[in-house]
């Protein structure tokens, strides 16, 4: 995840941020019993996306007291910023207009003891809070500060950039300069960049269901500051990280909640692949109970939102006898599992979900922990379902589907609507959010096949008995919305045939649909 660059045995770490440009470093520390040795900048250490923005041509060393506040300064070359004694929070605001993250910020706590430095790119605004009486900053500059050039720079309080400062609540106690206290607020768009908007963290914003939650809310820029956390992409607005190693190291946790200080973390990330999670029983708990428990730890300590999608295989009951064996009407029949049942897990997958339910739920009453199940609609990578089934019956290839597991697919779009009706109403607990019909995935898939006109002989229907899967299914893990539509009741969700259309035209209007498959 993190690139690291070998000097000898000196290693440093580069940290993409969601800033565009912004990275924070990672430099080793060497300590014996005479002290302590680290190097502040090597050119032959650091990657091509740090060397771009140097040489060094200035190193600056200043000392500051509790609580002195310098920035946010913009200027025209590059800063990299160590702390080398006691701690402050760093932060650049990216106040390039012409970037795709125009306004957002990042910061992130330095300190003598960790050994992060951040970089600053040219022309974005910089500056930071000392945490302690006496604090060292070092920074090595790609140009020379000159009286003589104008300085440009962004009110520390801008309300159109709402850096959170810690302590802000005693924000009267800042040791401010006075030409920093006068700097103007920025002329923006005030509909565009509100005031205090909530900052919105995704993590997995690149999954099936990140990504949808990702688009819908950076649509809503009025409202919402939106960054994704990905593995591997660099991209703006994503901030490099993974749910194994947050599970290992709870530094990788705060550091990432440090640059962002989100109000909500919406947790879109999980190892879904139910077969492996059998074959892989230890990193199947790493990363569905172990990464959430530090997760939920960190967030509830900074006062945040936790959203949490859980999953229908935490049950698996025997079908009513009286009930139909493939598509079954749940509004009609209000037959679907609810919230406060009792689990009956049958594979690793469900067990590893239910254990992060009952860690958020024994530390941390705010969260909310959406149960769904069978996601399916647009998604770029073509994951779900749907794509499986229109992508082999295209290709004239035959498909062995269960039919003896029966659960309520549901529209992708729906799933981020009620999501984010249960978010702006600050709803705390469980919620089941799924479709409105029941099927076996050989009827779904069927169904499927039939809107497209598609052959449907192609699809060859099989028990679990029969198709002798690692990890075994539930049988029936259909769950019942009657809670989230009682709470909801304008709230619709589209039965698979509406929702088909619905994508349909959605996509059509992009130019996008069946060319995709």
């Amino acid at each position: 995840m993190r690139k690291e660059c070998c000097y000898y045995e000196r290693m440093v770490e580069i940290i993409p941020t969601h800033v565009k440009d912004v990275y924070i470093c990672h430099i080793k520390q060497f300590k014996d019993h005479r002290g302590k040795l680290c190097e502040l900048f090597n050119m032959v250490k650091y990657p091509e996306e740090i060397k771009k923005f140097f040489p060094v041509q200035q190193i600056t060393w200043v000392t500051n007291r509790k609580f002195a506040h310098r920035g946010l300064h913009i200027a025209a070359y590059s800063k990299l910023l160590t702390c080398i004694k006691g701690s402050v929070y760093d932060v650049v605001v990216d106040t390039r207009p012409d970037s795709s993250t125009y306004l957002q910020w990042v910061g992130v706590t330095l300190s003598e003891e960790n050994g992060y430095q951040l970089l600053v790119p040219p022309d974005c605004g910089h500056g930071y809070l000392a945490l302690e009486e006496g604090c060292a900053v070092v920074y090595c500059q790609g140009g020379c500060f000159l009286p003589s050039v104008p300085e440009k720079a962004v009110h520390l309080f801008d309300k159109a950039v709402s850096v959170d400062w810690p302590f802000i609540d005693q924000k009267s106690n800042f040791l401010i300069s006075e030409k920093d206290s006068k700097v103007p607020f920025l002329e923006v768009d005030i509909e565009k960049f509100k005031p205090n908007r909530k900052r919105i963290l995704i993590i997995s914003s690149k999954g099936q269901v990140g990504q949808l939650f990702f688009r819908k809310l950076t649509e809503l820029n009025d409202k919402y500051v939106v960054i994704g956390t990905c593995y591997s992409n660099d991209e703006p607005q994503h901030y490099k990280f993974d749910l194994k190693t947050a599970a290992k190291d709870p530094a990788h946790v705060d550091l990432l909640l440090d640059a962002c200080k989100p109000h909500v973390v919406i947790v879109c990330g999980a190892m879904t692949n139910v077969n492996l999670c059998e074959s892989e029983k230890e990193l199947a708990y790493l990363v569905n109970r172990d990464s959430i428990e530090q997760l939920g730890k960190q967030i509830k300590k900074r006062g945040a939102k936790l959203i949490f999608f859980s999953t229908n295989y935490i049950f698996s009951d025997p079908l009513k006898p009286d009930l139909p064996q493939d598509r079954i009407d749940m509004l009609a029949n209000d037959v679907g599992i609810k919230e406060d049942a009792r689990p009956n897990c049958v594979n690793v997958y469900g067990k590893s979900k239910l254990d992060s339910e009952k860690v958020l739920q024994d530390n941390d009453p705010n969260a909310l922990i959406i149960r769904t199940s069978g996601v399916f609609g647009h998604d770029s990578k073509k994951r779900n379902f749907v794509y499986q089934v229109i992508g082999n019956l295209l290709g004239g290839n035959k498909m062995t589907l269960l039919t003896d597991e029966i659960q309520c697919p549901v529209y992708n779009d729906d799933l981020c609507r009620a999501t984010l009706e249960l978010m702006e109403k600050n709803c705390s607990g469980i919620y089941h959010i799924v479709g409105p019909e029941a099927f076996n995935k050989y009827t779904f898939g069927v169904k499927i096949a039939e809107i497209f006109n598609l052959d449907t002989s192609l699809l060859v229907p099989m028990s679990s008995e029969e198709l002798k899967l690692p990890a075994k299914r539930p049988y029936f893990a259909a769950l019942s919305t009657a809670k989230f539509r009682k709470e909801f009741p304008e709230f619709k969700f589209h039965n698979v045939s509406a929702a088909v259309k619905d994508w349909q035209t959605k996509q059509m209007k992009a130019g996008k649909f069946l060319s995709e498959f």
